[in-house]
């Protein structure tokens, strides 16, 4: 064999090395899929509690839970609006305990027994569409709030006007003291 024939055939060889590295050396064979999670179920809620009338006190009550329930609600959706579906897996479940939280208090039917309806449609539809998203099903969760919000905006009109209504009968029963 000549020299040049053995060049030739080291850099055919050289070549054929190249291709291989070039084609072959890219990503591992593909392993088993994973095993999605489990679909996030939530357990339905307990009857809402209603109590007759529109007792003071009632009212009270139930404006200073609410409010405050509400708001922890509020906020948990708000963040997830920024999260993974596997992160709003977990704050499903703090919101789910929120949503059971405002379901066991009890509301004075006589005079906010509409405002508490429309907060417990409200949790539900939330939790509905956060629950869809979190099982991977493409919700537009921006759809999602601004339906939220509009039913939020009625929310909060109605617990205003009861706020009025409870000062204003705080500020006659202060009068005839």
């Amino acid at each position: 064999m000549t020299r040049s024939t053995a060049l030739t055939l080291i850099a055919l060889l050289l070549c054929g090395g190249m291709l291989l590295a070039a084609c072959g050396g890219g990503e591992p064979p593909a392993g088993p899929t994973p095993t999605p999670p489990p679909p996030v179920t939530l357990n339905p809620p307990a009857d809402p509690v209603f109590v007759a009338g529109c007792a003071v006190t009632d009212l009270e009550t139930w404006l200073e839970s609410t409010d405050f329930l509400l708001r922890d609600f509020v906020s948990q959706l708000n963040a997830a609006q920024n999260q993974t579906p596997e992160q709003v897996r977990v704050t499903i479940r703090r919101m789910a305990d929120l949503r059971d939280a405002l379901v066991a208090v009890p509301a004075p039917d006589g005079c906010a027994g509409e405002a508490h309806r429309l907060i417990l449609q409200m949790l539900a539809d939330s939790l509905q569409s956060l629950q869809a998203y979190g099982n991977g099903e493409g919700v537009d969760l921006r759809a999602a709030q601004t339906e939220v919000d509009t039913l939020l905006g009625g929310i909060q009109t109605l617990q205003q006007a009861l706020q009025a209504q409870l000062d204003a009968h705080f500020a006659t029963q202060q009068a005839a003291n």
